[in-house]
């Protein structure tokens, strides 16, 4: 089954060759859970090095989103007893960022798959009573 895959291009012009690395990722997520029925990419461009990408999956009875944004950080990192602050640049390159939140998507998947399949057991919480009494 092939899944049906809808991209919406925001602040850019759509663009053939990301298209086919969406298609070929969206492919990919088959490999995890057949059961995809749709697959919805939206592309946002706001400014230049700076990427919104936003995955929607549709599953039986559910949906899974992924919302992945490379944005500024800063890490500490100690250097000979000081402090030094590095900061990382957003994501320059779309393919990466897009690489990223399929990544995410597949994770999720994965998860959503094994708790489908019953592989992911849920531990049943008991009270204080029903410790002591079994």
């Amino acid at each position: 089954m092939q899944i049906q895959t809808q991209i919406t291009w925001r602040g850019t012009a759509p663009s053939p060759a990301l298209g086919g690395k969406i298609l070929e990722e969206a492919a990919r997520l088959e490999e995890y859970y057949d059961r995809i029925t749709r697959c919805r990419v939206m592309i946002e461009i706001p400014r230049q090095h700076q990427f919104h990408i936003r995955i929607g999956l549709t599953v039986p009875g559910d949906e899974i989103v992924v919302n992945h944004e490379p944005t500024l950080h800063s890490s500490l990192q100690r250097i000979e007893g000081a402090v030094k602050q590095e900061l990382s640049a957003p994501q320059k390159d779309i393919y990466v960022a897009i690489k990223d939140a399929f990544k995410t998507a597949r994770r999720q998947v994965r998860e959503y798959a094994q708790r489908r399949n019953g592989a992911i057991k849920h531990h049943k919480t008991y009270g204080q009573e029903n410790f002591y009494n079994n």
